[in-house]
């Protein structure tokens, strides 16, 4: 595995030179101040859940998030070593990130951070697998502003959604394997009756039901999160401005910001480390 990521990175790293230039390009304005923004690169990101621990450095390059955190570790780190960016956008938190920041992105706090570069002779802080924008800011300082595009009680909104979804399908699962007269079947249905509070005729059905229906929701949770990065995007001024999310949120991302007249771009070869996998599409073949 840290073979494959390894050349994956020496791949990245070749076309990255060529990208970097026309993006240079691309943005305009090299990070200079504006009465809105003109550009938006749109960077998507394959990330942890953000209380899974990477303080083990060497263990955590073998995570299939690490090509892609890295990947985008390294393109930002030289558009704003080049002063063609001053502001990044990030997701999962919300306000400023800067020194009185005080979340936690797996088990690393700012503090944390700024420690670890005064001391990191062997430059492996860009190795560390936590939040980007956080470890961009903790290096840059007063040279980036960092702002987080979230709103909390839209991300704890979303989470519940996406806690309801693997729960409901759980069940789904267990009663399409089962028998229907057996006494683990019936184990799992008593279960599912004392958390809805009623006598469900057919589990399965209802399940699958319940898991379709949380999708739908979580396309509207999704949505309401993007709202927030366009409600915070436009009181920026300045001429560009790097987003880090999620990749399941650009596609109405995008849209949803070229109609406020803004350009964007996609990082391509940032999002070919992304796995093609939809599991949202995969939920929905395996509920037919």
């Amino acid at each position: 595995m840290q073979v494959i990521n390894l050349i994956k990175m020496s791949i990245f790293l070749v076309l990255t030179r060529v990208f970097i230039l026309s993006l240079m390009v691309f943005l305009g304005g090299y990070g200079s101040t504006y009465a809105s923004v003109k550009t938006v690169a749109l960077i998507g990101q394959f990330h942890l859940s953000p209380g899974q621990t990477t303080k083990d450095i060497e263990a955590s390059k073998l995570l299939p998030q690490f090509t892609n955190q890295k990947a985008i570790y390294l393109v930002l780190n030289e558009f704003i070593t080049k002063k063609n960016l001053k502001v990044v956008l990030a997701e999962g938190c919300e306000g400023e990130i800067n020194k009185d920041f005080k979340t936690v992105f797996n088990g690393w706090s700012y503090q944390d951070l700024s420690n670890f570069l005064k001391n990191d002779r062997n430059n492996n802080y860009g190795d560390i697998l936590t939040s980007v924008p956080l470890k961009l800011e903790v290096k840059f300082k007063n040279k980036l502003k960092t702002l987080c595009g979230d709103d909390l009680d839209l991300i704890k909104k979303h989470q519940k959604i996406q806690s309801d979804i693997r729960g409901y399908f759980s069940f789904y699962s267990k009663f399409r394997s089962l028998s229907k007269g057996s006494k683990i079947f019936k184990n799992y249905l008593d279960a599912l009756e004392e958390s809805e509070s009623k006598k469900i005729n057919n589990p399965l059905e209802f399940t699958r039901e319940k898991v379709l229906f949380n999708l739908k929701k979580e396309e509207e949770a999704l949505r309401e999160r993007n709202l927030s990065f366009i409600k915070k995007l436009k009181k920026i001024k300045s001429a560009s401005v790097a987003i880090v999310i999620g990749n399941r949120h650009l596609p109405e991302l995008k849209e949803l910001i070229e109609k406020e007249g803004i350009k964007t771009i996609l990082y391509k070869e940032i999002q070919d480390t992304i796995p093609k996998e939809d599991y949202v599409k995969k939920l929905k073949m395996l509920l037919k």
